[in-house]
């Protein structure tokens, strides 16, 4: 959305909504939502397939656990990382997994001297299948891995934290950064995740905070389709897509959240197609980690329900819905007029960081339309009340704020899922901590450049 206050309310919207929604044509797929269940101990967080389809799942304590491509268990190992891994990739048998480092730092925060997490950059390490460690591998300039594949011989690496992603030529245990595609995400909910193309030196990304899905060629946009709405060929919610996706023949999947929906569009994005038979895998922003394998098979890895669905295609275990005529299309909550006219009027406001009048000026339009329902009272109430929580990086007042809506609107699905959405404003005040603490190192380092010409 283009403001924050807009911002704000999108994610309640999407948190407090969560429609069902059934596109034109479901592709037969079966589901089996059990692959796994009995080896992983603790919760995927990501999900790779290598050359011969055996399947690599991350758990979040740092066990690696490896599937041949019957789906049978033959192996694990547990990372020797100090911080666990939060991504990994697979190739040439090896399995490389990636951490950020971070310590503990004194910082000056609006006149005050805090202590914060800070990044210290990347770590990789490289294992084989046995889980044995063979190499670690230096990555300067990264300062957090939130994805990582392999482009032909180079390794990029999604940056969340400066949001770029960045291409490394290795050798040995060195790593050289050859180029970067930056200033052109606009990420969201603490989430980046790409895949690589079918065609040479290409990737695609889901850039979910533009609605978009954008396939990027010797590091130049070359493709992107999408846009937020409600129709089967949009995304839906405050951000989406999470994850991506592509098939053999360059068909792109595409995975949302809240609720969870899997589609497969063509190439260029021109049409799409519903998976159906999949419950909901996270609720509220949270990523889900997607790997496809040689025959078309499709895992899908969820932290929060602690398991990996794998979808089979040519079966599917649910009929197909009909078709739903167009004046069936499921669309975002209408509006009330006198929610209308807060938007309206309350949005300057905010974008002017004029929080205090943004609250008068709502709290005397809510009193001028006593229809609106108590839905939007509490959405209006918790975007005006965090929005400016969110400027300071309080997350403990902003759950208060939270706390104090759900006791004055019992009955609102804001107060059925507080919890959920309590997780989420601290998830994106920490991910805008992060990127305002990295902004602020590279100023200084670049100021001491500046000085230090030469040096």
């Amino acid at each position: 959305m283009k403001h924050k206050f807009s911002r704000i309310l999108g994610v309640a919207i999407e948190l407090l909504s969560l429609p069902s929604i059934t596109s034109a044509a479901a592709p037969a797929y079966k589901v089996d939502k059990s692959f796994g269940a009995q080896e992983m101990k603790a919760a995927p967080i990501c999900v790779s397939v290598d050359a011969k389809d055996q399947v690599i799942v991350l758990l979040n304590d740092g066990t690696v656990m490896l599937y041949d491509a019957d789906g049978k268990a033959v192996g694990n190992f547990k990372s020797a990382m100090k911080t666990p891994p939060t991504t990994m990739t697979v190739a040439d048998g090896k399995i490389y997994l990636f951490n950020t480092d971070r310590s503990e730092k004194t910082v000056d925060f609006q006149g005050k001297k805090i202590k914060r997490m800070i990044s210290n950059g990347i770590g990789c390490q490289v294992y084989d299948a046995a889980g044995a460690k063979v190499s670690e591998i230096k990555l300067p300039e990264a300062a957090s891995a939130s994805d990582a594949h392999f482009i032909g011989k180079e390794l990029a690496i999604a940056d969340l934290s400066k949001s770029q992603i960045l291409y490394y030529e290795i050798n040995g245990a060195e790593g050289k950064v050859t180029r970067k595609i930056d200033k052109v995400f606009r990420l969201c909910c603490g989430i980046f995740d790409f895949c690589p193309g079918t065609t040479p030196d290409s990737l695609i990304v889901a850039n979910l905070g533009a609605f978009k899905v954008q396939t990027y060629t010797a590091g130049k946009k070359s493709v992107e389709f999408g846009q937020r709405g409600s129709k089967p060929d949009e995304f839906h919610g405050c951000c989406n897509p999470v994850n991506v996706g592509v098939l053999a023949d360059g068909s792109i999947i595409t995975v949302e959240k809240s609720p969870t929906r899997v589609k497969i569009f063509d190439k260029e994005g021109k049409s799409s197609t519903k998976i159906t038979g999949l419950t909901e895998l996270v609720q509220g922003c949270s990523t889900i980690p997607i790997a496809v394998d040689s025959k078309g098979s499709i895992y899908l890895a969820s932290e929060e329900q602690k398991c990996v669905v794998k979808c089979v295609p040519g079966v599917s275990d649910k009929p197909e819905p009909a078709a739903p005529k167009e004046d069936e299309a499921v669309k975002m909550p209408e509006m009330s007029a006198g929610m209308k006219l807060i938007v309206e009027k309350c949005t300057p406001l905010m974008e002017a960081k004029e929080f205090d009048k943004a609250k008068v000026e709502a709290e005397a339009i809510m009193k001028a339309h006593p229809e609106m329902p108590d839905e939007e009272k509490a959405q209006i109430m918790m975007g005006l009340g965090i929005a400016p929580l969110m400027e300071k990086g309080d997350a403990a007042a902003a759950a208060k704020v939270i706390d104090e809506i759900k006791a004055a609107y019992p009955n609102t699905s804001l107060a059925k899922q507080a919890d959920q959405i309590k997780k989420s404003i601290a998830g994106t005040i920490q991910m805008l901590k992060e990127a305002k603490d990295v902004s602020k190192e590279k100023a200084a380092e670049e100021t001491k450049e500046n000085k230090n010409p030469g040096k």
